[in-house]
């Protein structure tokens, strides 16, 4: 019992550490996946909605430019053509497996990703070498190589102006990019896995049928709450023949920020990470284990919604720290509130006496001795 006092202590340091890393982790997790932050880039009053689109739709360029249009004429409606926000959109596409021929003997098995001109606009994926694919590199029949890939056709990252064989095609290398930490995109087999980014209007030329649209992702003028995703979903309804009043897509029971049907899915990327969202996944937890669609998500969502759930994680993390902390505050209260007082008034004494210590006063100079020296 003399030693009562060590329980509160240890309580708190265990609180202040994991309240530490709970908070320092969440924060270094909110940074590891720079493209949901594209409407901050952008500018204010912007959101970045992405549209993950079902392969039964079968959506083209041109349905991509419809949708533009679509969103292009309510903005005009609204605004005026004059005062019309600026916004930009890109799309994307899985690939699939192609066989890639390169400097390393035998042929390697890449997942190749098809994107448009701007994706890199909105994915700005940190560069090794070379440089991102643009609207420039259109009809070059140029890629993009992830770090993984790099390493597997060349050893090297340092590549960027080499040649390389895909699927019968001779292709140049813009570039090699760096993906995201590991921590937020490994996948169910731990291990990143090769990738190779391609214009989609260089690959799918003069393939029949184009390959779907799947990933359409777009920064939109946020003017009142709620203003960007329903100017998306008409959009995308208008595209996918579903403008019927009676079809309410959040029947299912999805959450203000995310929006779905049979054939497309919509989800807003901005402040996903904010403690909102985070509560809300961490209250409505079944929502996110059970997809109700069954359209595929890309990996950066998947990367984004295992980002989520580890700052769910670190934030519980965090408040299990502050309940430590205000535990010790209260036992301290409870079990000192009698020999408060006291404990302050030794204190000062303390300090009293330490005070005296310190200071060393003058010796007193006798009658005598003043009058010797007059």
């Amino acid at each position: 019992m003399k030693r009562k006092w060590m329980y509160p202590l240890i309580s708190g340091v265990v609180g202040v550490l994991l309240f530490g890393i709970g908070v320092a982790g969440s924060s270094w997790c909110r940074g590891i996946l720079q493209d949901q932050d594209a409407a901050q880039r952008w500018g204010e009053d912007y959101l970045q909605i992405s549209c993950y689109l079902s392969q039964d739709l079968a959506v083209t360029p041109e349905g991509i430019g419809s949708i533009r249009d679509a969103i292009n004429g309510t903005l005009e409606e609204e605004l005026g053509s004059s005062e019309v926000a600026a916004w930009y959109d890109v799309y994307s596409c899985d690939g699939g497996t192609v066989t890639v021929l390169a400097e390393k003997p035998g042929k390697k098995q890449i997942d190749l990703t098809l994107v448009s001109e701007s994706y890199f606009r909105m994915h700005q994926l940190p560069l090794l070498s070379g440089n991102r694919l643009s609207a420039a590199d259109r009809s070059t029949r140029r890629v993009v190589l992830n770090e993984e890939a790099a390493w597997q056709l060349y050893g090297s990252v340092n590549i960027a102006g080499k040649t390389l064989t895909m699927s019968q095609m001779l292709c140049e290398v813009a570039g090699v990019v760096k993906m995201p930490d590991d921590f937020a995109t490994r996948k169910v087999q731990g291990e990143q896995s090769p990738e190779i980014f391609m214009l989609y209007c260089d690959y799918a030329t003069g393939q029949t049928p184009a390959p779907a649209i799947t990933a359409y992702e777009a920064v939109l003028p946020e003017l009142v709450d709620g203003y960007g995703m329903q100017l998306m979903e008409t959009a995308v309804e208008n595209v996918a023949g579903r403008m019927s009043a009676t079809d309410d897509p959040t029947d299912g029971g999805e959450t203000e920020n995310t929006l779905s049907d049979d054939r497309y899915l919509l989800v807003q990327n901005t402040d996903r990470f904010s403690l909102s969202q985070v509560w809300h996944y961490l209250t409505h937890h079944d929502e996110y284990l059970v997809r109700r669609s069954a359209i595929p998500y890309p990996d950066g969502e998947n990367a984004a919604l295992l980002v989520l759930h580890r700052i769910a994680m670190l934030t519980l993390v965090a408040a299990f720290g502050i309940l430590l902390m205000l535990i010790a505050i209260v036992y301290t209260v409870i079990v000192y509130r009698k020999n408060w007082r006291k404990t302050i008034r030794r204190i000062l004494r303390r300090m009293r006496r330490g005070i005296k210590t310190t200071h060393t006063p003058q010796t007193p100079i006798s009658k005598t001795e003043r009058t010797g020296e007059l």
